[in-house]
C-alpha cells in the first residue's frame, strides 16, 4: 500500500466549540442581514399601509420582486463600475416593469411607477456597502462584516423608515433604503481605509 506523502492526512477528531462558535461569529452579517430584513419589511408595510393604503403594500412587493432582477446582475456583472448603469436601467424601464406587474389597475400602475422612480436611486450605494460587509466575511472580520451590516439595515433603514414619511409623505417610504446606504457609506468607507494596511489590499 502506498505511504500517504501529502500534508492532508485522514486522522481521528473530536468536537471542538472554538472554531465553530468563530465560524458562527464570522456569519453575524449575514444573520443580522436577515433578521433586520424582516422587520424592515414589517416596518415597510406598516407605513405603507398608514399612508397609501393595500396599493402601497402590493407596491412594495412588486419593487422587492423586481429588485432580486437587479440585484441578480450585480452580482453576475460588476459591483464596482455597474450601480449607474443599474440605476438609469431601474429609472427608465419602470413604466414597463410596473405594468408587467400591476398593469391591470391604473391607480397600482401610477404608485408603482413612482415608487420605482425613487426606489432605483438605493442601487447607487447599495453595490459598495455589500461588497465591503461579505469582503470583511471572506476575509474572516466577523466583527465589521456584522458591524457594517447592522448599521446600514437595522440601525439606518428602520430609522430612515419610521422617520422620513414624516418629513416627506409616502415619498419617504421609497426613498428610505437608499438613504440608509448613503449614511451607511462612510462607515464602509472607513473601514476599508482603516484596515488597508492590517490586510495589505
Amino acid at each position: 500500500m502506498k505511504k500517504n506523502s501529502s500534508l492532508l492526512k485522514i486522522i481521528p477528531t473530536k468536537l471542538e466549540a472554538s472554531p465553530v462558535i468563530h465560524v458562527a461569529s464570522n456569519g453575524a452579517s449575514e444573520f443580522m442581514t436577515n433578521i433586520s430584513s424582516s422587520l424592515v419589511s414589517m416596518l415597510f408595510n406598516l407605513q405603507l399601509l398608514k399612508y397609501l393604503g393595500k396599493n402601497g403594500v402590493v407596491t412594495y412587493g412588486v419593487l422587492m420582486y423586481a429588485q432580486f432582477i437587479f440585484v441578480a446582475i450585480y452580482f453576475g456583472y460588476t459591483v464596482g463600475i455597474s450601480s449607474i448603469l443599474i440605476t438609469v436601467i431601474c429609472r427608465f424601464s419602470s413604466p414597463y416593469l410596473a405594468q408587467l406587474f400591476v398593469g391591470y389597475s391604473k391607480d397600482l400602475l401610477e404608485i408603482t411607477v413612482k415608487a420605482f422612480s425613487l426606489y432605483c436611486f438605493t442601487f447607487l450605494f447599495f453595490g459598495l456597502n455589500t461588497m465591503t460587509s461579505a469582503y470583511f466575511t471572506a476575509l474572516n472580520n466577523g466583527k465589521i462584516s456584522a458591524c457594517i451590516s447592522f448599521v446600514r439595515t437595522l440601525l439606518f433603514q428602520t430609522t430612515c423608515i419610521l422617520v422620513l414619511p414624516q418629513l416627506f409623505g409616502s415619498d419617504g417610504i421609497w426613498l428610505s433604503t437608499a438613504c440608509a446606504e448613503i449614511l451607511a457609506l462612510p462607515i464602509s468607507i472607513y473601514f476599508l481605509i482603516t484596515r488597508k494596511d492590517e490586510y495589505r489590499y
